[in-house]
């Protein structure tokens, strides 16, 4: 018999697996739908058509972040590049699908090296929608990482909504042994 104690607190147990099951799910749904969208165009552009362009400016940008854990310091290559498809002119700051911050200065700053101000570069744009463009075309292991981040959490979260929905129910009580048909096979988990 479960004690009214014990009951509570699996209910307790099963709300939390619950709410935490869903906010899991929910959260890494969208990331790995950002994620295979990234993926996706980083696989298309290899296909895209090319125009020449220049880079208008290079930096590494610092951010900074703080929290229960200290702070963090995360560095980005900002790279802005201009070129003009069908006489009309656009700007854009992709180096490639997946690119994003590191807590690497170097990583930022050999991006930056590669692609400083004034350099004349190939720019690779979306037939579809121009704005879109990026310097260094197709898939990399970054591309493929917000799809796999977002589909670990997401497992994790259906995990834990269905660890609140089975596994946390509690056990039906069983009769006692006397109030049993003598005829009837006892439970697996108990001998006669």
């Amino acid at each position: 018999m479960v004690s009214r104690k014990s009951e509570s607190s699996l209910k307790a147990g099963r709300v939390i697996a619950l709410v935490i099951g869903t906010v899991c799910l929910l959260a890494g749904t969208g990331a790995a739908i950002y994620g295979a969208w990234v993926l996706s165009k980083a696989k298309a552009s290899s296909d895209w058509p090319t125009v020449p362009g220049v880079v208008v400016s290079s930096e590494v940008r610092t951010s900074h972040s703080s929290g229960r854990d200290g702070s963090s310091t995360t560095y980005h290559a900002d790279v802005v590049y201009e070129y003009t498809v069908d006489g009309e002119n656009y700007s854009a700051d992709r180096v490639w699908f997946g690119q994003y911050g590191s807590s690497s200065r170097s990583e930022a700053a050999s991006t930056v090296r590669d692609y400083p101000a004034g350099k004349q570069v190939e720019v690779h744009y979306s037939p579809d929608d121009p704005e879109t463009a990026v310097l260094e075309a197709g898939a990399t292991w970054s591309s493929y990482m917000v799809l796999g981040i977002g589909l670990v959490i997401g497992l994790g979260g259906a995990g834990a909504l269905a660890a609140g929905v089975f596994a946390l129910r509690p056990e039906k009580a069983q009769p006692p042994a006397a109030a049993r048909n003598p005829y009837e096979a006892p439970p697996s988990d108990q001998q006669v």
